[in-house]
């Protein structure tokens, strides 16, 4: 079984848990690959590959940072059936199933004693040019205090008009990201549906609501208010949108298969990540 992991550097304990992950592996039979920018670290026992050579070899992918460690390596591989593992060395760590203390568990991997999630991501189309969210697209004033106006219709019926700071569009896997600090609900990952959350809206009767797996949600933003407007992808892909822009969303096809260890992992994250500070 060959093991493509992928610290994040960034963090300072990243290269001392990834040293202890590759003699764990490799005291169970496994092999690790690492990306190649990693070679200056000098991992010992583990082979230095291409993204290309990665997807080709892989039969699983290991983060090791935080969400946005998990995010970063989903993204390199969407498209591919490749299942991805997170181990959290970050802060709240809630899409990851190994804290850094913990790092045996992988052990179950080698000896099959796990099951795949599949998370279905988001397809947004804007003016007809594809990107893929796995977390959230947000439309969002890039300016605080101003107000903007987004229309939100789904399969071409008109749902809401919202004022405020913008809307978000969430995956299920998202749902407990920013739409979640936005007042929306908490989604069972295992369920294919988007979550539409207006986000600070200037209203009393803006509930978030929950689309079905089938449907096309199209936004459109009427009044910017003399403000910047940006469609924001999973924090980082930042895309200024004017009232011309064609905004619409779906339930991709694709999706990220996540390697679980217990039934009820995000719910155990809930209990233990999500109820007091971190």
């Amino acid at each position: 079984m060959i093991f493509y992991i992928v610290p994040n550097t960034e963090k300072k304990d990243a290269i001392s848990v990834t040293n202890q992950l590759v003699e764990i592996l490799n005291n169970n039979g496994a092999t690790c690959v690492l990306p190649q920018e990693m070679s200056r670290y000098s991992i010992e026992n583990c082979r230095y590959v291409t993204k290309e050579q990665a997807i080709e070899q892989a039969d699983i992918a290991v983060s090791i940072g935080g969400d946005g460690t998990i995010l970063h390596t989903s993204y390199l591989l969407i498209g591919t059936d490749i299942p991805v593992i997170g181990i959290n060395i970050g802060r709240l760590g809630f899409l990851t199933a190994i804290e850094c203390e913990e790092l045996e568990k992988i052990i179950l991997i080698t000896q099959g004693k796990y099951t795949i999630q599949k998370q279905h991501i988001l397809e947004v189309n804007i003016n007809g040019e594809i990107h893929f969210a796995i977390n959230e697209m947000a439309l969002c004033a890039t300016r605080a205090m101003k107000t903007i106006r987004v229309n939100v219709k789904c399969d071409a019926v008109d749902v809401n008009s919202y004022r405020g700071d913008g809307v978000i569009v969430a995956s299920p896997t998202g749902s407990t990201a920013y739409s979640l600090s936005a007042g929306g609900p908490i989604v069972d990952s295992s369920i294919k549906c988007m979550v539409v959350t207006p986000i600070c809206a200037h209203s009393l009767n803006t509930p978030p609501i929950i689309f079905s797996e089938t449907r096309k949600i199209n936004i459109q933003v009427q009044e910017t208010n003399n403000t910047q407007v940006d469609l924001v992808i999973d924090g980082k892909s930042h895309i200024n949108i004017t009232e011309q822009d064609e905004i619409s969303v779906v339930l991709s096809e694709k999706f990220i298969p996540f390697i679980r260890l217990t039934n009820g992992q995000q719910f155990k994250a809930i209990d233990q990540k999500l109820k007091g500070s971190y």
